[in-house]
């Protein structure tokens, strides 16, 4: 991938998620939320769009609600993840949940395509090791509410993603902090 995501997908629409894609469509990339089901998706999207209301009505953006809202799209289908650059998982913190989905993600992205994990407590490199493209796949944790953003490469991974990747860790205000984990 070369220059800032045109297309990044959010597995995961609740708080963490809905947070991620408001901050990746500000930063001006369409934004694929997938969610376990309809219900899910449909308020998903009401905290996405909630969310970007807010950044147009205190004047964080210049953009109008609908330019913004059009940006985001909503689907039940890891398929919807196909075009994405960059996909970021943001489900509930459980190791077999977390492994199950990046590999259910993995299986529909392009082999050039990113995959990212928001998780604050567990092992990047646990996560990694069930992946068969574990040198595409790193911790990008982003902080709630402080508006921060945590890259983490776990263990050996190719400098060269990890130089990109890191280099387009500020985005939607969220200045880059480096916390170092490692389990």
């Amino acid at each position: 991938m070369s220059g800032f995501p045109a297309r990044v997908g959010v597995l995961g629409g609740g708080r963490m998620g809905a947070g991620i894609a408001h901050a990746f469509c500000l930063a001006g990339s369409d934004v694929v939320v997938v969610e376990r089901d309809e219900e899910a998706a449909s308020a998903g999207l009401g905290r996405v769009t909630q969310a970007l209301a807010r950044s147009v009505e205190r004047g964080t953006t210049t953009e109008d609600l609908d330019a913004l809202s059009a940006r985001i799209f909503v689907s039940t289908d890891y398929a919807a993840f196909g075009p994405c650059s960059l996909v970021v998982e943001a489900v509930p913190e459980d190791l077999a949940l977390k492994r199950q989905a990046l590999r259910a993600v993995e299986d529909v992205l392009d082999g050039a395509a990113w995959l990212a994990t928001n998780t604050s407590s567990l092992s990047v490199d646990a996560l990694a090791a069930v992946l068969q493209r574990p040198e595409r796949f790193c911790g990008l944790h982003f902080f709630n509410p402080r508006p921060g953003v945590d890259p983490d490469r776990g263990g050996p991974r190719s400098g060269d993603v990890w130089g990109a990747r890191s280099g387009r860790a500020v985005l939607g205000g969220r200045a880059r902090q480096d916390a170092r984990r490692r389990a």
